[in-house]
C-alpha cells in the first residue's frame, strides 16, 4: 500500500527536521524538486511587496525566482 501524501511529507519533515522549524525556502525547494513534486501540489503564490502593502497572484516560475531574492530588507 502507498502511503498518502501527508504521510510523505511527515516523514519528510521528521528525516530533515527532526526539532527544527522548517523554513518557507526549504518548502519552495522542496516542492519544485523531483522528489517533492509528487508530495506537495502548487496552488497560488502571492507575491508581496512590503513598501507598497501589495500583493499580486503569480505563477509557478515566479515562486522559484523568488528563491534568488535576498531575505532581509532594510524594512524588516
Amino acid at each position: 500500500m502507498q502511503p498518502s501524501t501527508l504521510a510523505r511529507w511527515r516523514n519528510y519533515v521528521r528525516s530533515a527536521w527532526i526539532g527544527k522549524t522548517l523554513p518557507a525556502p526549504e518548502i519552495v525547494r522542496h516542492a519544485l524538486s523531483a522528489g517533492g513534486a509528487p508530495q506537495l501540489e502548487f496552488i497560488a503564490f502571492l507575491d508581496g511587496d512590503e513598501s507598497t502593502g501589495t500583493c499580486v497572484e503569480r505563477d509557478r516560475s515566479a515562486l522559484e525566482s523568488s528563491l534568488t531574492r535576498p531575505a532581509l530588507t532594510w524594512l524588516q
